[in-house]
């Protein structure tokens, strides 16, 4: 089954903040129903869970700069913005 387009923007939006714990229960809904529809958003989570693994076990002994986690964050956030906008 197919999807439309919208939706899966939307879902490529969440996917990191789901890998960080940080969707809210509507969020973590919508992703369960669009992946349970949409075989190309699985794929493309998988893709991500994979990469975040891969970085994580890479970085295991690193630490970030101070600050710098706020900084992607919000950086994030207001690219987030400009494409709904």
């Amino acid at each position: 089954m197919s999807s439309d387009p919208h939706s899966c923007r939307r879902l490529e939006a969440l996917l990191d903040r789901e890998l960080d714990g940080e969707l809210t229960s509507e969020q973590r809904d919508f992703m369960s129903a669009h992946l349970a529809s949409c075989p190309a958003c699985r794929e493309r989570r998988s893709f991500h869970v994979g990469v975040r693994t891969a970085i994580d076990t890479a970085l295991q002994d690193e630490s970030m700069p101070s600050g710098m986690a706020a900084r992607m964050l919000h950086r994030l956030d207001e690219l987030q913005a400009e494409d709904e906008a």
